[in-house]
């Protein structure tokens, strides 16, 4: 810096370093110019909408098609829900037991009753009796057990037409969604058509297996009704014949 005064120098090297800081701002050479963006304006930018976004926002079908599978799947956890209930209600098979027990009971006493009446010398009517009470008193054990299974089976045919109602509306919300999915050249993702068709077949199975049960403890209700007044009945005639008075 000979035979430059200090201001001079100092005012150099000022230029300089500012020159040097310009392309670490972000900015382009002094010789080019243009002015490049800092990077503060570009962090502030909004992200771009997802590629799913961006097709419900050009195509609104796309929308309409995405609500209408959330309605599908909706209604098939409903109808999951519905299944779930009835099978958890199907407790019949205990009360079908306890009505198939005192039945055998009543028949077996009614039994032992006409053999003492009518096979044993000499007859003891006290005996007669006796069977012929218990015998009364077992059919007491069958209408309790039918009350029981009849109380079931009416909460069941309850749980029956809700899973109907369940299916039906799979059915239909299946039905809109394919209408919503027609036409679209890219569809969002959706339950497929086979998943469905394989719910309802499960669903339908299962419904089956109730309905049957329902069906034949229903029948073995009327006839243990039937045989618990014939028991009764015998009873009360063994008496009358036997021992009368």
């Amino acid at each position: 810096m000979k035979g430059m005064s200090r201001a001079q120098a100092l005012k150099g090297v000022a230029v300089t370093a500012a020159v040097v800081a310009l392309p670490i701002a972000g900015c382009s050479s002094p010789t080019d110019g243009a002015t490049a963006p800092s990077s503060t304006a570009t962090s502030t930018t909004s992200p771009s909408p997802s590629a799913s976004e961006a097709a419900a926002t050009a195509d609104p079908r796309v929308a309409a098609a995405a609500a209408a599978n959330v309605k599908l799947t909706d209604a098939l956890y409903k109808l999951t829900e519905a299944l779930k209930k009835a099978e958890t209600d199907n407790k019949l098979a205990e009360p079908r037991k306890r009505m198939a027990d005192a039945t055998s009971n009543a028949r077996s006493l009614v039994k032992k009753q006409r053999f003492a009446a009518y096979k044993t010398s000499p007859r003891n009517c006290a005996t007669v009796r006796s069977l012929g009470s218990q015998a009364r008193s077992a059919t007491v054990g069958i209408a309790s057990a039918r009350s029981d299974i009849e109380h079931q089976v009416a909460t069941l045919r309850l749980d029956l037409a809700s899973v109907d109602v369940a299916a039906k509306r799979v059915s239909t919300d299946r039905a809109q969604l394919t209408a919503a999915l027609k036409g679209l050249g890219t569809p969002p993702p959706t339950v497929s058509s086979a998943d469905v068709s394989a719910a309802l077949a499960d669903a339908a199975q299962r419904r089956k297996d109730i309905q049957s049960a329902v069906s034949a403890v229903s029948a073995a209700s009327a006839d243990a009704q039937k045989v618990s007044g014939t028991i009764a009945g015998q009873a009360y005639q063994i008496i009358a014949k036997a021992c009368p008075g």
